[in-house]
Formats: structure tokens, C-alpha cells, sequence
């Protein structure tokens, strides 16, 4: 927990300096970029939940050819990823600092590229299930972090270069095809009419989606294995939280964006907020619909960054903040402290202890 602890030390040390230059900036945004790659890379292998299997599947991996790894049921890319990583080094620690290496300076650079304040977005990725899922699901995290890397040619139209690198983050996990629901909303308007239709059909989500869940394992055979397993039942009072949480987030985003005259400026980021809490719906009654989360929360990075520098009156700002910084505070150490199970990177150990 320490080396949590001293992020957040350092957080404030940046934020306190009251440095406004943009180099100044751009040199601590460098440094907590650096600070987590350390973390990343050094950690043990009881350091994530699922950590402990990309782990023990490298070390398979060392000794097999690579027609024989196709029978296995990790996606293609993320095995050839292990077996040529293999062939440099047969220490698994490899693995862990070249995925961690990719899935950071994706997230960093992000932030670096979109965000209205490195203060909010750095907090934020610490506190939030960001910083946590990225240490424990491999897997999805290197997915999202090509996802992220091919952002900018979605926002600048050169489809098909986004569309490689959705492709690319496919063959590390298939989720990620879900992210070609970007392109159609990149330039959708944002008004009260949308929120309400998101609103309805976060309702009817929440009412249906066990038949669709069931709908989708009867037609499509990878995920038949699901229908009876952990994965397809109801958690409502984890997920209660989270889609609280995120759905006090996206209205708060539309309203400070409303306040601003923004909402075309920030319809994307709007239907992505929005999009987020459907998804929560669907996660409360089936567990296996919050694998889809990672690829619309990101987005909060910027959102939430976004809205509390544009908060409107010197005096709501620095309430909302104060609150802001409470409850991301209250959620990280909560979390890490009653349910460490959840992400497992409490306690956090070097890979030499």
C-alpha cells in the first residue's frame, strides 16, 4: 500500500508547486509515467489478479513450438507475443515490463494529448480501477492501450488506420471489436433527447439483460462455456456502486458541458460517458458485460478532468473538488483495503521479495 501512498504524495507535491508552465508539466506528467512503469514492471506475480497466470502461460510457453500454442484459448496475437518474448529472454519477468511498457506510454500519452489538467488525470487513473486493472488483466489492458494509441486517427477520420488498430487489439482480446461503436457516434449530436433514449435504454439493459446474455450464448459457441459459470450471474451491490458512480460522472459532465455551451465540442466524450452507464446495467445482472467497460471508462481521464476545470464559480469549484478528491480517495483505499480480492494489487511486493 506504501507504494500507493507515495503516488499520492507525490500528486499533491505536483499540484501544490503551483508550476503553470507547460514544460513543468510535461516533466511531472514524464515522471509519474515513469514512476509507474517501475511498478508495473517490478512487481511480483502475486501483484494483479490474473498476473500470476500470463506468469505460469510464458513459462509454458518457452518450450512448445508455435502451431501447438494455437490450441490454446488466449487470443493469437498475445501468444505470439509471449513465445517471441520468450526467445529473448526465458525470465518472465520480461512480459511484465514489455506489457507494461506498451499499456502505459498508451495511457500517458493520452492523457499528455487530450487532457485539460494532468492533476485530474493522473488521480484519477490512480484511483479509479484504472491504475488496478492494468496491473491484473494483461490481456484486455494491452488491448485497450492499442485502442487508445489509435484514437487519434479516429478523431482525425483516417478510418482505416483506426480500424488496424482495433484489429490489432483484437488478437489480443476479442472484446475490443466493440470499439468500432466509436466511429458512428464520433460526430452524433448530444442534446436532452439523447440523454433521455440513453437513459431508457440503460433501463431496459438493466430489465433485459439476461436474455440477452442468453440470446448470445446460444448463438455464438465461444461463449456457451458462460452461460452456467460465475460469469452470468447477477452483482448488484458492487456494480451498484460503480454505475452510481459513473452515471453522477456523465451527468455531471452534460451539465458542466451544457453550462459551457460545449455539448457539441464534447458529444463524443458524452456518448461514451453515457454508453458507460448502459454497460453498467447490463453488468449488474450479468458479471461477464464488465469486461466492456474498460473501452468506454478510459474516456473518464479526460471527461472528468474536463468538467472539474470548467466548473462554473470559484467557490462550486473548490467544492466540487474537495468532494471529488474525498471520494476518489475513499474509493481507492476502501477497495484495496475490504475488498482486495477484487483487483489484487494490496499488498503490493517487489518481484525480488
Amino acid at each position: 500500500m506504501l507504494v500507493y501512498i507515495f503516488a499520492y504524495i507525490l500528486l499533491f507535491v505536483y499540484v501544490l508547486n503551483k508550476g503553470n508552465g507547460r514544460i513543468y508539466k510535461k516533466v511531472w506528467l514524464f515522471f509519474f509515467f515513469c514512476y509507474f512503469l517501475l511498478l508495473f514492471s517490478l512487481r511480483r506475480e502475486s501483484v494483479g489478479t490474473d498476473t500470476w497466470q500470463y506468469v505460469d502461460s510464458f513459462k509454458n510457453v518457452v518450450d512448445v513450438s508455435l502451431e501447438w500454442l494455437w490450441e490454446s484459448r488466449y487470443e493469437k496475437g498475445f501468444l505470439c507475443l509471449m513465445k517471441w518474448l520468450s526467445l529473448v529472454s526465458k525470465n518472465p519477468q520480461i512480459l511484465l515490463i514489455v506489457s507494461s511498457v506498451v499499456i502505459l506510454t498508451s495511457v500517458f500519452r493520452f492523457i499528455s494529448k487530450y487532457s485539460s489538467s494532468y492533476f485530474w488525470s493522473v488521480f484519477c487513473f490512480i484511483s479509479f480501477p484504472f491504475c488496478s486493472m492494468y496491473m491484473s488483466g494483461m490481456r484486455q489492458s494491452l488491448a485497450i492501450a492499442l485502442v487508445m494509441a489509435g484514437i487519434p486517427f479516429l478523431l482525425e477520420r483516417k478510418m482505416f488506420f483506426f480500424l488496424g488498430f482495433v484489429f490489432l487489439a483484437s488478437l489480443f482480446h476479442s472484446s475490443a471489436w466493440i470499439c468500432l461503436i466509436y466511429i458512428p457516434l464520433l460526430r452524433a449530436p448530444f442534446n436532452e433527447k439523447v440523454l433521455v433514449v440513453y437513459l431508457l435504454i440503460a433501463t431496459f439493459s438493466f430489465i433485459g439483460a439476461k436474455t440477452f446474455f442468453s440470446s448470445v450464448t446460444s448463438v455464438i459457441d465461444r461463449y456457451a462455456g458462460y452461460a452456467e459459470s460465475e460469469f452470468a450471474k447477477e452483482n448488484y451491490y458492487g456494480t451498484l456502486f460503480i454505475f452510481l458512480r459513473d452515471f453522477i460522472f456523465a451527468f455531471s459532465y452534460y451539465l458542466v458541458s451544457r453550462k459551457r455551451k460545449s455539448l457539441d465540442r464534447n458529444s463524443f466524450l458524452l456518448h461514451m460517458s453515457f454508453i458507460l452507464v448502459v454497460v453498467d446495467a447490463l453488468y449488474m445482472q450479468v458479471n461477464i458485460f464488465g469486461r466492456l467497460l474498460h473501452y468506454f471508462s478510459f474516456f473518464g481521464l479526460i471527461s472528468i478532468a474536463w468538467t472539474l476545470r470548467n466548473v462554473c464559480g470559484k467557490y462550486t469549484k473548490m467544492q466540487l473538488s474537495f468532494l471529488f478528491l474525498m471520494f476518489g480517495l475513499a474509493f481507492f483505499f476502501i477497495v484495496n483495503l475490504f475488498r482486495p480480492q477484487w483487483f489484487g494489487i494490496v499488498p503490493y511486493n517487489f518481484y525480488w521479495e
